[in-house]
């Protein structure tokens, strides 16, 4: 057997790879030695997302670090489905994606499952069940979530203070972006060489 990719402190979960229908691209999930998971975006083989962390603080209990995760449990569906549109240039609108679900958990039981799908222009991903004891009332303190572009990336974003999408966005180099410190809102758009990504949050 192989060893497992690694990139630094990071060692890559290798079944946990989810691809696109085309196969061109994929996100891949990494894990460090504190247990912390993280993933990245690749397309066409190149790196358009670097290794950006997960995970979830709740009031009584940490889901970003120290977890475990069902590699063996988890798995990959097709997603094909066909809408009528009204107000689009189209009549129709496809979602067609790969989606996997994994189950990341802690030592005190606590858990959220990962759903990731992975599109053949784009990806997407969210926290879903999270699970915590037997309380129906969880509160969330933090995200620990990131995007972390390569560098020489390109961005245009609203800053965060401005509080709305309609003021323009401020484009910025990348060593600009990163000594700025600013904090956006999304929608935020990166170039990244060949490929530009934009960011939306739901």
């Amino acid at each position: 057997e192989s060893e497992p990719e690694t990139c630094g402190d990071y060692t890559k979960v290798t079944d946990l790879s989810t691809y696109s229908i085309d196969g061109n691209n994929v996100v891949n999930i990494w894990k460090d030695e504190d247990n912390k998971y993280y993933y990245n975006v690749v397309c066409d083989g190149n790196e358009v997302i670097e290794i950006s962390s997960l995970g979830l603080v709740l009031s009584d209990t940490d889901l970003s670090k120290n977890l475990t995760s069902n590699n063996e449990e988890s798995y990959v569906d097709e997603i094909y489905e066909e809408f009528e549109t009204i107000t689009l240039a189209n009549a129709t609108s496809l979602n067609n994606c790969q989606e996997r679900t994994i189950r990341f958990s802690n030592a005190d039981g606590a858990y959220f499952d990962l759903l990731i799908r992975v599109y053949n222009d784009g990806y997407a991903y969210k926290y879903t069940n999270v699970t915590y004891g037997i309380g129906d009332h969880l509160v969330c303190t933090d995200e620990t979530s990131t995007i972390i572009f390569p560098e020489g990336t390109t961005t245009w974003g609203g800053l965060a203070w401005i509080n709305t999408c309609e003021n323009g966005f401020d484009e910025k180099s990348y060593s600009n972006f990163v000594k700025g410190a600013s904090e956006y809102h999304p929608p935020l758009l990166a170039n990244i060489g060949d490929y530009w990504v934009l960011t939306s949050e739901a």
